[in-house]
């Protein structure tokens, strides 16, 4: 999955690899592409253009309008024979840090054959979702569905902190018409009240379409995330199972992680300590 910051007009240039179950290149022909929501609703389409080992498709702007994370079909057929790709992007309101000053940041990374942009986007990627995980908040505007099941009391609470929006919402097969959204009290750390007497009913499948996280990162967050970044594309040439290293000097304990160290670097989890959050025993 791809992240892609949301942008108000244009289009957002999306490509997906075309290879066989070996891993070689291959050419597409009568190239198709379909875009769903995280519904599952179909909600636009068009003739991508093909080349050797890849497809390439320039969404509209306004065929991707809420934060949401949506799926991409490639379709096709490669010597007469069928082929589908499927591609998963996430549309947020913004990074943790731009690929320009993680380059920067690390003069290594400044090699465009070595750290590809792909590449770059990816540890990124990778790195915001652990960091945020372990802090129970995101530091730029995303998205998330939530389901589970109703109990009769008119809060339905979510994993997230930092909630600002509830987008859409449905029970059991119903969906909530704009009115009963816009009724709903959203709470900043992870609830969504419906008036009385309303209530998510007892056993009833409730489903939450809602905005969440801070509206950008501190430069204390952007360099941490950075940093983990790091760990993602230059790999130690210690095992993954090592927690000791030995030199000429002596031996040195290698720092992993751990319940109270998320990441196992000790400057990344100094600030998932200082800007993470968790539940309110009330709310």
């Amino acid at each position: 999955m791809e992240r892609v910051g949301r942008v108000t007009g244009g289009s957002y240039p999306l490509t997906v690899a075309t290879v066989d179950d070996d891993g070689s290149e291959v050419t597409v022909t009568d190239p198709q592409v379909e875009v769903y929501d995280g519904a599952g609703a179909q909600i636009g389409s068009g003739t991508p253009a093909s080349a050797a080992g890849q497809l390439a498709w320039a969404v509209p702007a306004g065929v991707l309008t809420d934060y949401d994370t949506y799926e991409l079909v490639w379709s096709g057929t490669v010597s007469g024979q069928p082929v589908q790709y499927r591609r998963r992007v996430e549309l947020c309101g913004g990074f943790l840090f731009e690929i320009a000053d993680l380059r920067a940041f690390e003069p290594a990374f400044a090699d465009t054959v070595r750290y590809p942009g792909w590449l770059c986007r990816a540890a990124r990627t990778a790195a915001e979702v652990r960091f945020e995980t372990a802090c129970r908040q995101a530091f730029a505007p995303r998205a998330r569905r939530a389901r589970g099941l109703g109990d009769g009391t008119a809060r339905f609470t979510v994993r997230d902190n930092a909630v600002s929006r509830l987008i859409a919402g449905s029970i059991g097969t119903d969906a909530l018409t704009q009115a009963e959204v816009d009724e709903v009290v959203v709470r900043e750390w992870g609830a969504f009240d419906r008036p009385s007497p309303k209530t998510w009913p007892t056993a009833s499948l409730v489903g939450l379409h809602y905005e969440h996280g801070l509206p950008g990162p501190t430069p204390e967050v952007s360099q941490a995330v950075m940093l983990l970044a790091r760990e993602y594309l230059v790999r130690s040439s210690l095992s993954s199972r090592a927690t000791v290293e030995a030199t000429d000097v002596g031996f040195f304990r290698v720092s992993v992680a751990a319940p109270d160290r998320p990441t196992g670097l000790p400057e990344v989890d100094a600030v998932i300590r200082a800007v993470g959050r968790s539940r309110p025993l009330v709310g």
